[in-house]
């Protein structure tokens, strides 16, 4: 009530516009004059007018040589009551002034619950984009110290199923996906490496086949990574005296569970995953590289490796006679002493 399109009701105004006509320019401009002076006073301060002729020169909006420039509505809401009702008012109310802004209008919504809310909309895609970008990193930087493509990507592939376990559980610890829990999926990724990549490296440098070189990277490893699992809990624990449910739920609670998720995907999915489709060991490429490289050596030329044979033999002669003849052969002088 007291609207501006209830006047023009009142007055009969508006049958002269159709739903898809607006009201005429020239019964508007005749018709605000008096709404402003009279039952549209208290709209006065939300409307912002400039003149006529030049755009950029304000002027008061009862000035019959002036026009609306902006203006703003306020709105109210209830039953705001979770992130999911803030989250769909958001999306309901952008729909209804996205067909303004595509015809040209600029048409916006702000205040709090914008300000505060605008962070859940698209809350699960900046999750996944942070996890993703992070786990490339892990990728890259494993494949500069293991040089081996297949172990940094199954060590990847553990990492990531502890990101999205844990997120799985994010439900039953009461933790919301927010700019912290995201954070903590963030950080999560690289405290998990500590589990997957000691594994990777020790069944890198075993010999045998691929469940004897698994069983060999548990034995020497597993040790360390209980111990480090146990040096995790231990530290996040002592959030739990935290005053604040905040701190217990997003980093004491999160922290101790990620521990323990990233441990048995380290100790029970990685080793399967080593077992089944495991690379060859670090000492049988080499090896295979240098057997490719010889014999690649005796099909370009087949007295190559004799001469090398020979090569050797007269240079480790010469190396011998060298090494004595610079020895120094000094006879210190006999003294004889008198009693």
């Amino acid at each position: 009530p007291g609207s501006l399109l209830d006047s023009y009701a009142r007055a009969d105004l508006t049958k002269k516009a159709t739903a898809n006509t607006p009201i005429p320019s020239a019964l508007f401009e005749a018709f605000r004059q008096g709404w402003l002076s009279g039952v549209g006073i208290s709209y006065y301060p939300n409307v912002v007018c400039v003149h006529v002729n030049d755009s950029r020169k304000w002027a008061d909006c009862k000035d019959p040589a002036s026009r609306y420039y902006s203006s703003k509505v306020p709105l109210f809401f209830r039953n705001l009551n979770t992130v999911d009702d803030n989250r769909n008012l958001l999306r309901n109310t952008r729909s209804l002034t996205d067909p303004y802004n595509k015809n040209g209008l600029s048409v916006y919504l702000s205040g709090d619950v914008y300000f505060f809310n605008e962070q859940y909309l698209h809350i699960s895609d900046n999750a996944l984009r942070t996890a993703g970008f992070t786990l490339l990193g892990v990728l890259i930087i494993t494949f500069l110290f293991q040089l081996s493509p297949s172990l940094s990507l199954l060590g990847c592939i553990c990492v990531a199923c502890t990101v999205v376990e844990l997120w799985g559980f994010f439900n039953f610890i009461n933790v919301k996906l927010n700019p912290f829990s995201v954070s903590n999926l963030a950080v999560s990724v690289g405290m998990s490496v500590e589990f997957t990549a000691h594994i990777a490296r020790a069944y890198s440098v075993a010999r045998g086949t691929n469940n004897e070189r698994m069983r060999s990277a548990l034995r020497e490893m597993m040790t360390p990574m209980y111990q480090g699992a146990a040096s995790t809990i231990l530290v996040m624990s002592v959030l739990s005296l935290a005053a604040f449910p905040f701190f217990l739920d997003y980093y004491c609670i999160t922290f101790i569970l990620m521990a323990l998720i990233a441990l048995a995907n380290g100790l029970l999915l990685l080793p399967v995953l080593l077992s089944l489709v495991g690379p060859s060991a670090m000492k049988d490429r080499i090896a295979s590289e240098n057997s490719r490289t010889e014999l690649a050596c005796r099909y370009r030329n087949p007295s190559a490796s004799s001469n090398i044979v020979n090569k050797t033999e007269k240079d480790a002669e010469t190396d011998s006679y060298k090494k004595l003849s610079a020895w120094p052969m000094q006879m210190s002088p006999l003294k004889v002493t008198s009693l």
